[in-house]
């Protein structure tokens, strides 16, 4: 397990966000061909006793960048008493076969997990990036090398 991401709450509650990590065999401090899997989500009380543990599937394709995680960043919502996160992943399309990229949405409001995994595509041939925005929304960039044309997108988080 490696640590990701620590949330600390208002209420004294606290999340700890790990990932499911093996990495090289014989390479020492080798990142570049890191395999992480799933995650778990240790949510404790103030006092630091857990109260539940939460595993959090991925696909087996994985979109992990050079650090060997597919993490991308976090935000608090409800001022201080929840968290979202945020990571991108690949999964196989069933009718195309073709892999497909989609971006997770995990967000924690007192203790409890809810899950979204969005499909990100476009028609033209687009690399989509999200970056953090303002506290529930999420900005989706958008880059075609062939045109000039760039969007950038703002778009509200459900929770």
């Amino acid at each position: 397990m490696r640590p990701t991401k620590t949330f600390f709450f208002n209420d004294g509650t606290i999340s700890v966000l790990t990932e499911k990590y093996r990495p090289q065999k014989n390479v020492p401090f080798a990142v570049i061909d890191a395999k992480s899997s799933d995650y778990v989500l240790f949510n404790m009380d103030k006092d630091f006793v857990v109260r539940d543990v939460e595993t959090i599937k991925k696909a087996e394709l994985s979109g992990v960048d050079y650090l060997g995680s597919d993490f991308l960043f976090s935000q608090t919502i409800k001022d201080g008493n929840g968290a979202v996160f945020f990571f991108q992943n690949y999964a196989k399309n069933d009718e195309t076969k073709e892999k497909q990229w989609f971006l997770g949405i995990n967000t924690i409001i007192d203790g409890q997990l809810i899950q979204e995994k969005i499909p990100i595509s476009s028609k033209k041939k687009y690399k989509i990036k999200p970056v953090p925005a303002k506290e529930g929304y999420i900005m989706l960039r958008e880059y075609n090398e062939d045109e000039k044309y760039n969007q950038i997108r703002l778009e509200k988080l459900n929770y």
